[in-house]
């Protein structure tokens, strides 16, 4: 049986781990900057997702927490299509 305190806690780390800057091996680009290139191992454009949409996204996958309570209806529909 897991822990029920253990989830959250692994939550909260794996959030500070995708806050962190200073390590990274995958860079995905979201947005349009054909600029940036800085030589990662894996490189996925994303072209159509808003930045600050896939970054709602990743706190999704890193937390397991969604709280569309806070977005507008038009954000809501963003961060669902960004989803699939």
């Amino acid at each position: 049986m897991v822990d029920n305190k253990l989830l959250p806690k692994l939550s909260q780390n794996l959030l500070e781990i995708l806050d962190d800057n200073e390590y990274y091996d995958i860079t995905i680009e979201v947005g349009n900057d054909p600029y940036r290139n800085d030589g990662n191992l894996a490189y996925i454009k994303l072209p159509n997702i808003l930045p600050e949409i896939f970054n709602v996204v990743l706190k999704y996958i890193y937390g397991g927490r969604l709280p569309l309570e806070e977005f507008d209806i038009s954000d809501v529909i963003k961060i669902l299509v960004a989803a699939n």
